[in-house]
């Protein structure tokens, strides 16, 4: 349900006869998803941050 809201997405779970605990459950599955997968990446692009020069303004 989160997907859709940010990205306009098709669900990753059906609503077809879940309640809106069980809707709400599937929400926090989704975000625990997207926040694996961040984290993921920001890990990978870490090292990146010792390339920077000196001269570069930090973000």
């Amino acid at each position: 349900m989160a997907h859709t809201v940010i990205n306009g997405a098709s669900l990753s779970c059906s609503t077809d006869d879940l309640t809106l605990v069980e809707q709400a459950d599937c929400t926090i599955e989704e975000l625990e998803d997207w926040i694996m997968v961040l984290e993921k990446m920001i890990l990978a692009l870490r090292p990146l941050q010792d390339l920077r020069s000196e001269t570069d303004e930090p973000l």
